[in-house]
């Protein structure tokens, strides 16, 4: 979750900050913008998949000490 609100914070900086001006050969403000969100919203997506499969694990976890603990005398 923390990673989320760093990419987040991360992606609000990207709009907020100036980049350069659009002339002509030079890379656009946009097209910088664009792009660096393309890629936070993969890692944005990376994670959320990553952070679903670790709670998945975690449940399992759980039920397998429930079963543990109910088979010990």
């Amino acid at each position: 979750m923390k990673r989320q609100w760093i990419i987040g914070a991360m992606l609000i900086g990207l709009l907020i900050s100036g980049c350069t001006e659009g002339r002509e050969g030079s890379v656009t403000k946009e097209s910088l913008l664009e792009t660096e969100s393309e890629q936070l919203y993969a890692q944005l997506e990376q994670l959320q998949a990553e952070l679903l499969a670790l709670r998945r694990m975690q449940q399992l976890g759980r039920q397998s000490s429930k079963r543990i603990k109910q088979r010990s005398p």
